[in-house]
C-alpha cells in the first residue's frame, strides 16, 4: 500500500481505512520536510581531529580522534532550505541541547528543531553549521566538545567535510 499525502490527519485516516495500527508504521521523515540528498561523511575540526560520537562519555559530539572509524562516520541528510540532520553510526541524530548550554549530543531518535542545522558553505570542503538557537556549532579547544555557542563564523566554527568510503 502506498501513502502519498503529507499531513498527519490524512495519514491517520489512511491507516484507519487500511486497518493498520499506528504503532506498526515507522515515520521516516517529518511532514513537510523535503529531503534533498544523503551523504556519508567525516568531519574534521580546526584542531585537525575528526568529530566523533563518544559513547563512553554521554554521546557527546567531540573533535578528538586522529583516525577514522565507525564513531567518526556520519550520515548527513540534506533537507530543503540549506538545512540538514546528522545521524551517527548507531542511527541517532545530533542534537544541540539548549538545556545543556548548546552542547551537541548524538543521542536523539526523532528529528525536530534542535536536531536540524543550517548548512553554510565556506569554500572548498568547508562548512559551518547554525543551530536553531541562531548560534554556530563551535569547537571548544579546551574540552574538544562541540556546542552551539558561536555568534559568528571563525576558525572554531569551520569543519572540513569529506565523503566517507562505502
Amino acid at each position: 500500500k502506498f501513502y502519498d499525502r503529507s499531513d498527519y490527519p490524512s495519514l491517520c485516516a489512511w491507516l484507519s481505512f487500511h486497518k493498520v495500527e499506528k504503532d506498526r508504521v515507522q515515520l521516516i521523515n517529518n511532514f513537510g520536510v523535503v529531503e534533498v540528498s544523503r551523504q556519508r561523511v567525516h568531519l574534521m575540526a580546526t584542531n585537525g581531529k575528526y568529530l566523533c560520537t563518544d559513547e563512553g562519555i554521554g554521546n557527546h559530539i567531540m573533535a578528538s580522534k586522529t583516525a577514522i572509524g565507525a564513531w567518526e562516520t556520519f550520515n548527513i541528510i540534506f533537507i530543503a532550505g540549506n538545512r540538514c540532520m546528522i545521524r551517527t553510526h548507531h542511527d541517532k541524530l545530533w542534537c544541540a541541547d539548549f538545556g545543556a548550554n548548546g552542547e551537541v549530543f548524538g543521542d536523539r531518535t526523532k528529528p525536530g528543531d534542535w536536531e536540524t542545522f543550517q548548512v553554510i558553505l565556506q569554500g572548498q570542503n568547508k562548512i559551518a553549521l547554525k543551530a536553531a538557537n541562531g548560534l554556530y556549532l563551535t569547537l571548544a579547544p579546551n574540552t574538544q566538545y562541540i556546542s552551539a555557542t558561536g555568534s559568528a563564523i571563525g576558525p572554531d566554527q569551520l569543519f572540513t567535510i569529506s565523503q566517507a568510503k562505502e
